[in-house]
């Protein structure tokens, strides 16, 4: 009977193990340098608590990619992929990048007024906006039936591939 005992303490974290956090991994940092044209990210390793909540472990690494030569590096080791691939990931960030500078000089000029908070109603149960018409919007989603870059944004210019045109003079 002992041994029973013995040998279901022994398998008991075998068969609980459902209940035990799950493994995972989740990406920490993205980073885009659009002077040298290297993309990096980091990626921890680590569990779902009881709870849903995700905590890190340890760093898996520190990875890069180098659109331009088709290159992709981590630990040291290096493996090529196709030219198209690494044109298609420059013109992405690219993309991204154009936008943050154009969001940046749009924040630059003044031409948002500040969102004021929401206020609730409590006894209507409803919400009421102080000003419906301080919502910002960028000319650029108000015009995204345009094809053109430059037609999307005369009044903000788009740098160059990786420029920053702080000025706004072209």
């Amino acid at each position: 009977m002992k041994h029973y005992f013995l040998l279901l303490l022994l398998l008991s974290p075998l068969l609980l193990a459902d209940d035990q956090a799950k493994q995972a991994q989740r990406l920490e940092k993205v980073i885009w340098n659009p002077v040298t044209h290297v993309l990096s990210w980091e990626v921890t390793e680590g569990h779902i608590d009881v709870h849903g909540q995700y905590e890190p472990e340890r760093l898996v690494g520190s990875f890069f990619i180098e659109p331009q030569a088709a290159m992709m590096s981590f630990a040291g080791k290096k493996q090529e992929f196709m030219h198209q691939e690494g044109d298609h990931v420059h013109e992405i960030v690219d993309s991204l990048s154009h936008y943050l500078m154009s969001s940046t000089l749009w924040w630059q000029e003044g031409k948002s007024k500040p969102r004021e908070a929401q206020k609730v109603d409590t006894a209507l149960g409803e919400v009421n906006n102080a000003s419906k018409n301080s919502t910002p919007s960028l000319d650029r989603r108000e015009q995204q039936s345009s094809a053109s870059p430059q037609s999307q944004s005369s009044n903000r210019p788009i740098p160059a591939r990786g420029a920053v045109n702080p000025s706004g003079v072209q």
